[in-house]
């Protein structure tokens, strides 16, 4: 079942906007999921889906694909790009779930914890990140935080690459406002090409809207005192093993129930 998720997790990649649906010629509205789209979903991943769920029923392991089958259901409503990155999203962490489910050193915790939402309400988060390989850590612990505190089932979170464009300072800003906590990657300081004004421009809008709900992960060095004693630090190896994932799972769990 690992193994089958992380195939299916490479699969879905392949999929975006243009290739999921077949559009209508004149207006460009989706009209219905194109028949290879549609294998993988009802053919591959919601039968893993239900062999996940009746395994590990107390993980609600269905839930975020239930949710990205209604954001893309085009028979009801009209769907474009940014609903498909949603829905998308949405079945990465269902696949995300079964991985943390059925991988040996996040297992014991899963099953030990059962996962019962207590509220309705969404927590929402804004990570801010430089790097693909942290982020998959990031998403790695987002699937283990439901079975830690039941109230994280319905855990969102908006991600975003840091860049050197300004272009995006609006839009960013927009979803920081949208959020409730943020975690901020800082890329290494001493390699030039991975630093950009947008990382700070991000722990800057975070610190002025919620800075007790801010994590601030970082690679080297030592940060400022005045910075340290603001905001939630975790400082980053490069790699998580079981118990610094373990430290990292607690540290946003403090700041999400701090925005709850």
């Amino acid at each position: 079942m690992n193994e089958k998720a992380k195939q299916l997790k490479s699969e879905l990649e392949y999929f975006n906007y243009d290739n999921f649906a077949d559009k209508h010629p004149k207006t460009g509205y989706c009209t219905s999921w194109t028949s290879q789209f549609r294998e993988f979903i009802e053919k591959k991943l919601e039968p893993l889906v239900k062999e996940a769920s009746n395994k590990f029923p107390n993980q609600r392991i269905d839930e975020p694909f239930r949710k990205g089958i209604e954001i893309l259901d085009v028979r009801r409503k009209p769907v474009n790009s940014n609903d498909f990155e949603k829905g998308k999203a949405h079945f990465k962490k269902c696949i995300s779930y079964i991985v943390a489910n059925t991988t040996p050193e996040t297992r014991p915790l899963n099953i030990a914890m059962q996962a019962i939402p207590t509220k309705n309400k969404p927590q929402k988060i804004f990570v801010s990140y430089y790097s693909e390989e942290v982020f998959r850590q990031i998403e790695t612990i987002f699937a283990t935080l439901g079975a830690l505190d039941g109230e994280m089932v319905n855990l969102e979170h908006i991600a975003r690459r840091q860049s050197n464009s300004l272009e995006t300072v609006s839009t960013r800003i927009h979803e920081i406002k949208s959020c409730y906590s943020a975690i901020i990657c800082l890329p290494k300081e001493e390699q030039s090409e991975q630093f950009n004004p947008i990382a700070y421009m991000d722990l800057a809008t975070c610190m002025t809207l919620f800075y007790d709900r801010t994590l601030l992960i970082y690679e080297v060095g030592d940060l400022p005192d005045n910075l340290a004693s603001k905001v939630e630090t975790f400082k980053f190896s490069g790699n998580l093993d079981f118990l610094t994932g373990m430290e990292l799972s607690r540290k946003i769990l403090d700041i999400l129930k701090k925005g709850s």
